[in-house]
C-alpha cells in the first residue's frame, strides 16, 4: 500500500481512533529508537568494539594481557558522570570520521592524562606496599599530600598498554602484534627512571632504602675473587654496572642510551677510588717495557690513556675504544711521547745529536737493546 493511500485511510478514521493510532505510532518509534540507541551505546562501550579497528590492535593486545584486562575501556578513559559519558560519545564521532576517511595518525596519543579520580574509584590512596613485596611506596604522599600532585599515570603510564604510545608502534604487522602479546609482566610496571627523575627534580632522596625494603648485592659480587674478575664482567656490560655505581649514586634517571666506556669510567668516583692508583706493573721500568703489553692488547691501556692516532675499529674492541667526550679526559696521552716524530734521515743524523745531548732523551722511549740490535745489524761500532 502506498503512502498516499495510507494517509487517505488515516483521514477517514474517526478522530478518537486516529489519535490513538498516532500516539501508538509515536510511542513505538520512540521505543525502537531508545532500544537502538542504548543498544549501540552498550555495544560501542565494549573493549571488543574498541579493538575491532586496526588502528587500536596494539592497544587491544596489550590490554588483554595486562592486570586491567577485566576493566573496560570506558572505566578508565571516561571520567565518572553521565555528562562526561555523553560528551565522550559525541566526541567519538570525530574518531569514527578519521577512521572512515583513513586519517588516523600512526602514533595515537591521548590529548590529556587520565585524572586521578578515575584511578581512585578502584584503588586505595593509602596503599603502602606493592605486589612484588620489595617496593614500599607511600601513595598517600604522592596522591594527596604533595602540593603539585602528580597524575597516577605519570608513574603508571604503562600499566595497561605497556607504554605502547612511547614505543611509537604504528599500524601493526602480524609479527609485531605477536611480539606484543608475549610481553613480560615487567613491561607493565613503573620504570625506575621515572622515580629517580621525579625525585631528583623535586629534591627528594634517591637512596635505595627510601623505596626498597631489602637491597642485596648480586650473586656475582659475593664471589671471593670479584675484586679481581669484575673488570672482565664490566667490559661485557658496563652500563649495567653504572646503573648502581654512577647513575643512581648521582641521582640521575637511568637512560636507555648506552654510554661509551671511556665516558662511563673516567671521572666516575666509584671506579677511580681504586683505579686512580697506578697498577703494580707500572713500575720504574714501565715506560720502557709497556710496549710489549700494548702489542698484545691495548684495551686496558685505552681505559686511562688516549692516542690521537687511535680510531674505533683498530682493535678487536672497537666499541670499547670509541672516542670519549671532552669530559672524559685521559690520565696521560700516548701522544705525549709517541707524538714525537723524528726528522727525515734521522738514522743518519742521530749520531751527532747523541754525541751532543747524550742518550737520556733516547731512553725515554727506546730500550738499550733497540740501539744494540740496529748497530749490530748494520755493523756500526759503538763510539
Amino acid at each position: 500500500m502506498r503512502l498516499k493511500e495510507r494517509l487517505e485511510r488515516l483521514k477517514e478514521m474517526p478522530p478518537e481512533q486516529r489519535m490513538r493510532f498516532i500516539i501508538l505510532l509515536i510511542v513505538g518509534s520512540l521505543a525502537v529508537f531508545t532500544v537502538g540507541f542504548f543498544g549501540s551505546i552498550k555495544f560501542t562501550s565494549r573493549p571488543a568494539f574498541c579493538g575491532s579497528c586496526h588502528e587500536m590492535e596494539a592497544e587491544s593486545v596489550t590490554w588483554s594481557i595486562s592486570s586491567h584486562n577485566k576493566v573496560s575501556c570506558i572505566q578508565c578513559h571516561i571520567e565518572p558522570g553521565i555528562g562526561n559519558f555523553v560528551k565522550d560519545k559525541v566526541g567519538a564521532l570525530g574518531q569514527v570520521y578519521l577512521h572512515v576517511t583513513r586519517q588516523v595518525p600512526d602514533k595515537i596519543e591521548m590529548k590529556k592524562k587520565i585524572p586521578n579520580d578515575v584511578c581512585l574509584t578502584c584503588h586505595n590512596p593509602f596503599r603502602q606496599v606493592t605486589a612484588s613485596g620489595d617496593i614500599k611506596i607511600p601513595h598517600q604522599k604522592h596522591v594527596l599530600d604533595i602540593k603539585a600532585t602528580p597524575y597516577c599515570v605519570d608513574c603508571h603510564f604503562n600499566v595497561t598498554h605497556a607504554g605502547i604510545a612511547r614505543r611509537e608502534e604504528a599500524h601493526q604487522s602480524h609479527q609485531k602484534l605477536q611480539d606484543l602479546s608475549n610481553l613480560k609482566p615487567g613491561e607493565f610496571r613503573p620504570e625506575m627512571a621515572t622515580c629517580i627523575g621525579c625525585h631528583t627534580k623535586n629534591n627528594v632522596t634517591v637512596t635505595c632504602n627510601a623505596c626498597h625494603r631489602e637491597i642485596k648485592n648480586p650473586d656475582s659480587h659475593r664471589q671471593p675473587d670479584w675484586k679481581v674478575t669484575h673488570g672482565q664482567q664490566a667490559l661485557k656490560d658496563w652500563n649495567q654496572c653504572l646503573f648502581c655505581h654512577d647513575i643512581i649514586a648521582k641521582g640521575q634517571a637511568p637512560s636507555a642510551q648506552e654510554r661509551p666506556l671511556l665516558e662511563a669510567v673516567r671521572g666516575n668516583p666509584f671506579c677511580s677510588k681504586c683505579h686512580a692508583n697506578k697498577p703494580s706493573a707500572h713500575n720504574e721500568t714501565w715506560v720502557l717495557t709497556h710496549k710489549n703489553q700494548a702489542r698484545l692488547d691495548k684495551t686496558q691501556c685505552y681505559v686511562c690513556h688516549d692516542d690521537a692516532a687511535h680510531k674505533p675499529g683498530v682493535s678487536s674492541t672497537a666499541s670499547v675504544t670509541a672516542s670519549a667526550p671532552p669530559t672524559a679526559k685521559p690520565v696521560v696521552s700516548c701522544d705525549k711521547c709517541h707524538g714525537r716524530v723524528h726528522v727525515e734521515n734521522w738514522i743518519k743524523l742521530h749520531p751527532s745529536t747523541v754525541k751532543r745531548d747524550g742518550t737520556s732523551s733516547c731512553f725515554q722511549c727506546h730500550q738499550a737493546p733497540s740501539c744494540q740490535g740496529c748497530h749490530t745489524q748494520r755493523g756500526v761500532e759503538k763510539s
